[in-house]
């Protein structure tokens, strides 16, 4: 498929209440999962200890104090390395989210105020392609079932209107008032 220039994001941030909530727990999560590390190690090594150099002086030490400034120092590198190409995913993970999500919402609306034309157009890469399948899918036979029924109080309504066989017409009349029906019976309504 060649890049369409229409197709390209222009905005990654389309939700962004929904994207700064995504964001929130990520870091979050992050952040518990370095604490508890470093809370493993603490009481794991906390009954040992561990012989080394500083410097050029040989030390003996609790292995948490001896190795408690490393770790540290080693878990904001790994921290801020991992925590920047996490930013990254996020951004294009959520924006592979939220930008369906806006898309439905848009479609929702259009639908609220009677269009049942309109259909749900996502990209190859974004998520929830199954849900945009299955919308379109109802849309498409609402629609369908709409059309024929407009179609057919149009034909009534020519019915009603000649004056010429007026037994003769509704019979006619009726036919179409029970396919219309018919149809009419396929929705639940409250």
């Amino acid at each position: 498929m060649k890049n369409n220039p229409f197709n390209k994001r222009r905005n990654y941030f389309i939700k962004k209440s929904f994207q700064a909530k995504f964001f929130a727990w990520f870091a979050l999560l992050l952040i518990m999962e370095a604490l508890v590390i470093g809370a493993l190690f603490m009481h794991i090594s906390g009954q040992t200890l561990t012989t080394g150099y500083q410097g050029s002086q040989f030390v003996i030490d609790k292995t948490s104090s001896f190795f408690f400034t490393s770790f540290v120092v080693m878990s904001a590198i790994v921290g801020i390395s991992v925590g920047l190409a996490g930013i990254l995913v996020f951004i294009f993970l959520s924006h592979r989210i939220a930008g369906p999500l806006y898309r439905f919402e848009k479609a929702l609306q259009d639908l609220s105020e009677g269009n049942l034309a309109t259909r749900v157009k996502l990209r190859r890469t974004d998520e929830l392609a199954q849900l945009q399948n299955t919308l379109n899918g109802v849309l498409e036979k609402i629609d369908s079932q709409l059309k024929d029924v407009k179609k057919d109080l149009d034909v009534a309504h020519k019915l009603t209107l000649a004056h010429d066989d007026k037994e003769g017409r509704m019979q006619e009349v009726k036919e179409v008032i029970a396919r219309i029906k018919k149809r009419m019976d396929a929705f639940k309504t409250s």
